[in-house]
């Protein structure tokens, strides 16, 4: 499953998503990621893999 929804994250960032935008509950992407956190682990995986800049509040310096 992380696979999957992450691929879906990363796409979007591919295309320019603001990673910024909150949703109709007032929560970034990454919050509404499952709690065991693979979908993160492997957005930011494929992220540093690519090169692309994953910015996640709380997280400034690490990628």
């Amino acid at each position: 499953m992380a696979e999957g929804n992450g691929d879906v994250v990363v796409e979007l960032l591919r295309a320019g998503a603001e990673q910024d935008k909150k949703d109709d509950d007032d929560k970034l992407w990454w919050q509404t990621a499952p709690s065991d956190r693979k979908v993160i682990q492997y957005v930011r995986q494929t992220c540093e893999a690519e090169g692309i800049e994953l910015k996640i509040e709380g997280e400034e310096g690490q990628a």
